[in-house]
Protein backbone atom coordinates (compact mmCIF):
# COMPACT_ATOMS: atom_id res chain seq x y z
CA UNK A 1 0.00 0.00 0.00
CA UNK A 2 2.84 2.37 0.87
CA UNK A 3 4.38 1.74 -2.54
CA UNK A 4 1.21 2.79 -4.37
CA UNK A 5 0.85 5.82 -2.08
CA UNK A 6 4.39 6.86 -2.95
CA UNK A 7 3.72 6.49 -6.67
CA UNK A 8 0.48 8.43 -6.29
CA UNK A 9 2.21 11.28 -4.44
CA UNK A 10 5.00 11.30 -7.00
CA UNK A 11 2.41 11.51 -9.76
CA UNK A 12 0.74 14.43 -8.02
CA UNK A 13 4.11 16.16 -7.63
CA UNK A 14 4.91 15.77 -11.33
CA UNK A 15 1.43 16.98 -12.29
CA UNK A 16 1.59 20.10 -10.12
CA UNK A 17 5.20 20.78 -11.15
CA UNK A 18 4.25 20.65 -14.83
CA UNK A 19 1.16 22.74 -14.07
CA UNK A 20 3.29 25.34 -12.29
CA UNK A 21 5.77 25.47 -15.17
CA UNK A 22 2.96 25.91 -17.68
CA UNK A 23 1.41 28.63 -15.53
CA UNK A 24 4.73 30.50 -15.36
CA UNK A 25 5.19 30.12 -19.12
CA UNK A 26 1.73 31.57 -19.78
CA UNK A 27 1.91 34.30 -17.15
CA UNK A 28 2.25 37.74 -18.72
CA UNK A 29 4.60 40.04 -16.73
CA UNK A 30 2.67 42.85 -15.06
CA UNK A 31 4.70 45.46 -16.95
CA UNK A 32 2.78 44.44 -20.10
CA UNK A 33 -0.63 45.63 -18.97
CA UNK A 34 -2.22 45.35 -22.42
CA UNK A 35 -0.81 41.96 -23.47
CA UNK A 36 -3.22 39.08 -22.89
CA UNK A 37 -4.21 35.57 -23.87
CA UNK A 38 -7.54 34.94 -25.57
CA UNK A 39 -9.82 31.99 -24.77
CA UNK A 40 -7.83 29.80 -27.19
CA UNK A 41 -4.55 30.59 -25.47
CA UNK A 42 -3.29 32.88 -28.25
CA UNK A 43 -1.23 35.90 -27.24
CA UNK A 44 -2.23 39.38 -28.41
CA UNK A 45 -1.73 43.08 -27.73
CA UNK A 46 -4.89 45.02 -26.92
CA UNK A 47 -4.70 48.39 -28.70
CA UNK A 48 -7.95 50.21 -27.92
CA UNK A 49 -9.99 47.05 -28.56
CA UNK A 50 -7.90 46.12 -31.62
CA UNK A 51 -6.32 42.73 -31.04
CA UNK A 52 -2.89 42.38 -32.65
CA UNK A 53 -1.83 38.74 -32.40
CA UNK A 54 1.68 37.35 -32.06
CA UNK A 55 3.09 35.59 -35.11
CA UNK A 56 5.72 32.90 -35.04
CA UNK A 57 8.42 32.48 -37.65
CA UNK A 58 9.84 28.96 -37.31
CA UNK A 59 13.53 28.51 -38.03
CA UNK A 60 14.11 27.71 -41.68
CA UNK A 61 17.38 26.00 -40.79
CA UNK A 62 18.31 24.35 -37.50
CA UNK A 63 21.59 23.19 -36.01
CA UNK A 64 20.07 19.75 -35.53
CA UNK A 65 19.43 19.46 -39.28
CA UNK A 66 22.92 20.72 -40.13
CA UNK A 67 24.71 18.11 -37.99
CA UNK A 68 22.23 15.29 -37.46
CA UNK A 69 21.70 13.53 -40.77
CA UNK A 70 25.16 12.10 -41.45
CA UNK A 71 25.93 8.42 -42.09
CA UNK A 72 28.81 6.48 -43.57
CA UNK A 73 28.60 4.97 -47.06
CA UNK A 74 30.81 2.89 -49.33
CA UNK A 75 32.47 6.02 -50.75
CA UNK A 76 32.12 8.60 -47.99
CA UNK A 77 29.34 10.28 -46.02
CA UNK A 78 25.69 10.70 -46.97
CA UNK A 79 24.09 13.92 -45.73
CA UNK A 80 20.36 14.34 -45.11
CA UNK A 81 19.26 17.80 -43.98
CA UNK A 82 15.74 16.63 -43.22
CA UNK A 83 14.17 19.22 -45.54
CA UNK A 84 13.10 18.14 -49.06
CA UNK A 85 12.79 21.80 -50.10
CA UNK A 86 16.43 22.56 -49.35
CA UNK A 87 18.76 22.91 -52.35
CA UNK A 88 22.23 24.35 -52.71
CA UNK A 89 25.87 23.32 -52.52
CA UNK A 90 28.08 21.58 -49.99
CA UNK A 91 31.81 22.34 -50.03
CA UNK A 92 34.08 19.98 -48.14
CA UNK A 93 37.69 19.15 -47.39
CA UNK A 94 40.03 17.67 -44.81
CA UNK A 95 41.19 19.30 -41.58
CA UNK A 96 44.79 18.64 -40.55
CA UNK A 97 44.87 18.98 -36.75
CA UNK A 98 48.56 18.04 -36.48
CA UNK A 99 49.84 20.37 -39.20
CA UNK A 100 48.49 23.73 -38.04
CA UNK A 101 48.33 25.62 -34.77
CA UNK A 102 44.95 27.03 -35.80
CA UNK A 103 43.36 24.20 -37.83
CA UNK A 104 40.88 25.06 -40.57
CA UNK A 105 39.38 22.95 -43.36
CA UNK A 106 40.83 23.08 -46.86
CA UNK A 107 37.71 22.99 -49.03
CA UNK A 108 38.70 20.74 -51.90
CA UNK A 109 35.45 19.54 -53.45
CA UNK A 110 31.83 20.49 -53.95
CA UNK A 111 28.62 18.46 -54.07
CA UNK A 112 25.09 19.51 -54.94
CA UNK A 113 22.39 19.58 -52.28
CA UNK A 114 19.30 18.26 -54.03
CA UNK A 115 15.96 17.94 -52.20
CA UNK A 116 17.72 18.14 -48.86
CA UNK A 117 20.33 15.47 -49.55
CA UNK A 118 23.99 15.41 -50.56
CA UNK A 119 27.12 13.23 -50.49
CA UNK A 120 30.69 13.77 -49.35
CA UNK A 121 32.92 11.61 -51.56
CA UNK A 122 35.99 10.80 -49.49
CA UNK A 123 37.23 7.76 -51.39
CA UNK A 124 37.67 9.37 -54.80
CA UNK A 125 37.78 13.15 -54.15
CA UNK A 126 40.04 13.29 -51.08
CA UNK A 127 42.55 10.53 -51.78
CA UNK A 128 45.84 10.31 -53.68
CA UNK A 129 47.60 13.67 -53.91
CA UNK A 130 44.62 15.28 -52.13
CA UNK A 131 45.05 13.16 -48.99
CA UNK A 132 46.75 15.93 -47.00
CA UNK A 133 46.11 14.27 -43.61
CA UNK A 134 47.17 10.69 -44.33
CA UNK A 135 43.74 9.18 -43.74
CA UNK A 136 44.48 6.37 -46.22
CA UNK A 137 47.28 5.23 -43.94
CA UNK A 138 45.60 5.81 -40.56
CA UNK A 139 42.05 4.85 -41.58
CA UNK A 140 40.76 8.01 -39.85
CA UNK A 141 40.20 11.65 -40.69
CA UNK A 142 38.10 14.76 -40.15
CA UNK A 143 36.05 16.65 -42.73
CA UNK A 144 35.08 20.30 -42.64
CA UNK A 145 31.98 21.10 -44.68
CA UNK A 146 30.31 24.38 -45.66
CA UNK A 147 26.61 24.57 -46.51
CA UNK A 148 25.30 27.16 -48.97
CA UNK A 149 21.67 27.48 -50.07
CA UNK A 150 20.44 27.98 -53.62
CA UNK A 151 20.54 31.78 -53.17
CA UNK A 152 24.23 31.69 -52.33
CA UNK A 153 23.75 32.35 -48.61
CA UNK A 154 26.26 30.68 -46.29
CA UNK A 155 24.28 28.69 -43.72
CA UNK A 156 26.70 26.63 -41.62
CA UNK A 157 30.28 25.41 -41.28
CA UNK A 158 30.30 21.86 -39.94
CA UNK A 159 32.82 19.26 -38.79
CA UNK A 160 32.59 15.47 -38.85
CA UNK A 161 35.18 12.74 -38.27
CA UNK A 162 35.21 9.40 -40.07
CA UNK A 163 36.97 6.05 -39.96
CA UNK A 164 37.48 3.29 -42.49
CA UNK A 165 38.80 3.07 -46.03
CA UNK A 166 35.46 2.28 -47.62
CA UNK A 167 32.91 1.55 -46.40
CA UNK A 168 33.18 4.53 -44.03
CA UNK A 169 31.71 5.10 -40.57
CA UNK A 170 31.00 8.25 -38.57
CA UNK A 171 33.60 8.54 -35.81
CA UNK A 172 33.60 10.34 -32.45
CA UNK A 173 33.83 14.04 -33.30
CA UNK A 174 34.37 17.28 -31.39
CA UNK A 175 31.64 19.36 -33.01
CA UNK A 176 32.52 22.55 -31.11
CA UNK A 177 35.73 23.42 -29.31
CA UNK A 178 37.73 22.66 -27.35
CA UNK A 179 37.53 26.10 -25.74
CA UNK A 180 39.69 27.43 -22.90
CA UNK A 181 37.41 28.95 -20.26
CA UNK A 182 37.60 30.53 -16.81
CA UNK A 183 41.37 30.90 -16.61
CA UNK A 184 42.71 31.67 -13.13
CA UNK A 185 46.17 31.57 -11.56
CA UNK A 186 45.84 27.88 -10.74
CA UNK A 187 42.94 26.46 -12.78
CA UNK A 188 41.05 26.45 -16.05
CA UNK A 189 38.02 24.80 -17.66
CA UNK A 190 38.17 23.01 -21.02
CA UNK A 191 34.77 22.77 -22.73
CA UNK A 192 33.58 21.12 -25.95
CA UNK A 193 30.68 19.33 -27.62
CA UNK A 194 30.82 15.82 -29.09
CA UNK A 195 28.49 14.07 -31.51
CA UNK A 196 28.13 11.01 -29.26
CA UNK A 197 27.53 10.38 -25.57
CA UNK A 198 31.01 9.44 -24.39
CA UNK A 199 33.40 9.88 -21.50
CA UNK A 200 36.31 12.09 -22.56
CA UNK A 201 39.61 12.98 -20.94
CA UNK A 202 41.88 16.01 -20.73
CA UNK A 203 45.56 15.35 -20.11
CA UNK A 204 47.75 18.19 -18.83
CA UNK A 205 51.10 18.22 -17.03
CA UNK A 206 51.07 14.42 -16.72
CA UNK A 207 47.63 14.34 -15.06
CA UNK A 208 44.33 13.15 -16.50
CA UNK A 209 40.96 14.75 -15.80
CA UNK A 210 37.81 12.96 -16.98
CA UNK A 211 34.07 13.39 -17.33
CA UNK A 212 32.00 12.03 -14.47
CA UNK A 213 29.48 10.46 -16.86
CA UNK A 214 28.82 10.01 -20.56
CA UNK A 215 27.63 13.18 -22.24
CA UNK A 216 27.76 15.24 -25.42
CA UNK A 217 28.50 18.46 -23.51
CA UNK A 218 31.78 18.45 -21.64
CA UNK A 219 33.16 20.95 -19.11
CA UNK A 220 36.29 19.61 -17.45
CA UNK A 221 37.93 21.66 -14.72
CA UNK A 222 41.72 21.56 -14.52
CA UNK A 223 43.21 22.38 -11.10
CA UNK A 224 46.54 22.55 -9.25
CA UNK A 225 48.29 24.53 -11.98
CA UNK A 226 51.16 26.97 -11.47
CA UNK A 227 50.53 30.70 -12.03
CA UNK A 228 51.71 32.52 -15.16
CA UNK A 229 52.67 29.23 -16.83
CA UNK A 230 51.96 27.84 -20.29
CA UNK A 231 50.71 24.26 -20.46
CA UNK A 232 50.03 21.90 -23.34
CA UNK A 233 46.70 20.11 -22.93
CA UNK A 234 45.31 17.19 -24.91
CA UNK A 235 41.65 16.25 -25.31
CA UNK A 236 41.10 12.53 -25.81
CA UNK A 237 37.73 11.42 -27.18
CA UNK A 238 37.42 7.78 -28.14
CA UNK A 239 40.72 6.94 -29.83
CA UNK A 240 41.10 10.49 -31.19
CA UNK A 241 43.19 13.29 -29.71
CA UNK A 242 43.66 17.04 -30.19
CA UNK A 243 46.40 19.06 -28.47
CA UNK A 244 46.63 22.81 -27.80
CA UNK A 245 47.95 25.06 -25.03
CA UNK A 246 46.78 27.50 -22.38
CA UNK A 247 48.47 30.00 -20.08
CA UNK A 248 47.41 30.56 -16.49
CA UNK A 249 46.99 34.03 -14.99
CA UNK A 250 49.61 35.53 -12.65
CA UNK A 251 49.13 35.34 -8.90
CA UNK A 252 46.40 37.67 -7.58
CA UNK A 253 47.86 41.08 -6.82
CA UNK A 254 50.76 40.73 -9.23
CA UNK A 255 51.78 44.08 -10.76
CA UNK A 256 52.98 42.55 -14.02
CA UNK A 257 51.72 44.34 -17.14
CA UNK A 258 49.52 42.50 -19.64
CA UNK A 259 47.14 43.36 -22.45
CA UNK A 260 43.67 42.18 -23.27
CA UNK A 261 41.35 42.80 -26.20
CA UNK A 262 37.86 44.29 -26.21
CA UNK A 263 35.26 44.20 -28.96
CA UNK A 264 31.52 43.91 -29.53
CA UNK A 265 28.93 43.59 -32.30
CA UNK A 266 29.78 40.83 -34.76
CA UNK A 267 26.37 40.60 -36.32
CA UNK A 268 26.13 39.74 -40.01
CA UNK A 269 27.76 42.38 -42.19
CA UNK A 270 27.48 43.54 -45.79
CA UNK A 271 29.75 42.53 -48.64
CA UNK A 272 29.09 38.83 -49.00
CA UNK A 273 31.20 35.82 -48.17
CA UNK A 274 32.12 35.10 -44.56
CA UNK A 275 30.82 38.50 -43.46
CA UNK A 276 27.50 36.70 -43.07
CA UNK A 277 27.42 33.04 -42.17
CA UNK A 278 23.78 32.86 -41.14
CA UNK A 279 23.74 35.74 -38.67
CA UNK A 280 27.42 35.80 -37.69
CA UNK A 281 30.25 37.89 -39.12
CA UNK A 282 32.83 35.12 -39.30
CA UNK A 283 35.21 37.26 -41.36
CA UNK A 284 35.62 39.98 -38.74
CA UNK A 285 35.79 37.55 -35.80
CA UNK A 286 38.68 35.66 -37.39
CA UNK A 287 40.51 38.96 -37.97
CA UNK A 288 39.91 40.08 -34.38
CA UNK A 289 41.18 36.80 -32.93
CA UNK A 290 44.19 36.73 -35.25
CA UNK A 291 45.11 40.20 -34.02
CA UNK A 292 44.62 39.07 -30.40
CA UNK A 293 47.07 36.25 -31.02
CA UNK A 294 49.58 38.50 -32.78
CA UNK A 295 49.44 40.98 -29.86
CA UNK A 296 49.69 38.17 -27.28
CA UNK A 297 46.43 39.22 -25.60
CA UNK A 298 45.62 37.34 -22.41
CA UNK A 299 41.91 37.23 -23.23
CA UNK A 300 39.17 38.80 -25.33
CA UNK A 301 36.23 40.51 -23.68
CA UNK A 302 33.36 40.51 -26.17
CA UNK A 303 30.44 42.50 -24.89
CA UNK A 304 27.40 41.38 -26.79
CA UNK A 305 25.59 41.44 -30.12
CA UNK A 306 27.38 38.31 -31.27
CA UNK A 307 24.73 37.48 -33.90
CA UNK A 308 21.66 38.98 -35.55
CA UNK A 309 19.22 37.42 -33.08
CA UNK A 310 15.78 39.04 -32.85
CA UNK A 311 14.05 35.78 -33.78
CA UNK A 312 10.98 33.98 -32.45
CA UNK A 313 12.45 30.46 -32.55
CA UNK A 314 15.32 29.44 -30.26
CA UNK A 315 16.50 26.94 -32.91
CA UNK A 316 17.20 29.90 -35.19
CA UNK A 317 19.50 31.75 -32.79
CA UNK A 318 21.22 28.51 -31.71
CA UNK A 319 22.38 27.98 -35.30
CA UNK A 320 23.65 31.58 -35.40
CA UNK A 321 25.59 31.05 -32.17
CA UNK A 322 27.07 27.82 -33.56
CA UNK A 323 28.45 29.77 -36.52
CA UNK A 324 29.93 32.40 -34.20
CA UNK A 325 31.65 29.72 -32.13
CA UNK A 326 33.00 28.07 -35.28
CA UNK A 327 34.51 31.41 -36.36
CA UNK A 328 36.44 31.92 -33.10
CA UNK A 329 37.21 28.25 -32.50
CA UNK A 330 40.70 27.98 -34.10
CA UNK A 331 41.95 30.71 -31.75
CA UNK A 332 39.75 29.95 -28.73
CA UNK A 333 41.60 26.64 -28.34
CA UNK A 334 44.21 28.88 -26.69
CA UNK A 335 42.70 32.27 -25.83
CA UNK A 336 39.77 32.67 -23.40
CA UNK A 337 36.80 34.71 -24.65
CA UNK A 338 34.49 36.23 -22.06
CA UNK A 339 31.14 37.04 -23.64
CA UNK A 340 28.43 39.41 -22.43
CA UNK A 341 24.86 39.85 -23.62
CA UNK A 342 23.78 42.59 -26.01
CA UNK A 343 20.33 43.63 -27.13
CA UNK A 344 20.53 41.25 -30.11
CA UNK A 345 20.94 38.26 -27.78
CA UNK A 346 17.16 38.12 -27.81
CA UNK A 347 14.30 35.81 -28.66
CA UNK A 348 11.14 37.79 -29.19
CA UNK A 349 7.40 37.89 -29.57
CA UNK A 350 6.33 39.55 -32.80
CA UNK A 351 2.85 41.13 -32.99
CA UNK A 352 1.80 41.93 -36.55
CA UNK A 353 -1.29 43.34 -38.21
CA UNK A 354 -0.71 43.84 -41.93
CA UNK A 355 -3.98 45.61 -42.71
CA UNK A 356 -3.38 48.25 -40.01
CA UNK A 357 0.40 48.37 -40.61
CA UNK A 358 1.16 47.55 -36.98
CA UNK A 359 4.40 45.83 -35.97
CA UNK A 360 5.37 45.37 -32.32
CA UNK A 361 8.15 43.21 -30.88
CA UNK A 362 9.06 42.51 -27.26
CA UNK A 363 11.44 40.15 -25.47
CA UNK A 364 9.93 36.70 -25.05
CA UNK A 365 8.92 35.82 -21.51
CA UNK A 366 9.51 34.28 -19.03
CA UNK A 367 12.70 36.34 -19.17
Amino acid sequence: MKRYATIYLLGLFIFFNLYAQTSIQNEVPAVYSNIKYDSDGKLYVDLDSLKVYSVNKPARYTLENMIGGLRGTETGIAVDFGNPDFNGKLYYGLIHYRDSKHPLPVYRSVALIDSGKSNINIKFRLSGIFDMTGWRKSGKGTIGYRIINDKGDLIYDGIISFKGLGPFEIDNTILEGPFVDLISHDSAVISYETNTNIITHVEIDGRIYSDQAKNTHHEIKISDLQPDTEYVYSVKYGDNIQSYSLKTAPNPGTRKAFNFAYASDSRAGQGGGERNIYGANSYIMKKILALCKQQNSSFLQFTGDLVNGYVTDINDINLQYANWKRAVEPFAHYTPIYVGMGNHEAIKYWFFDKSNKIWIDIAKFPF
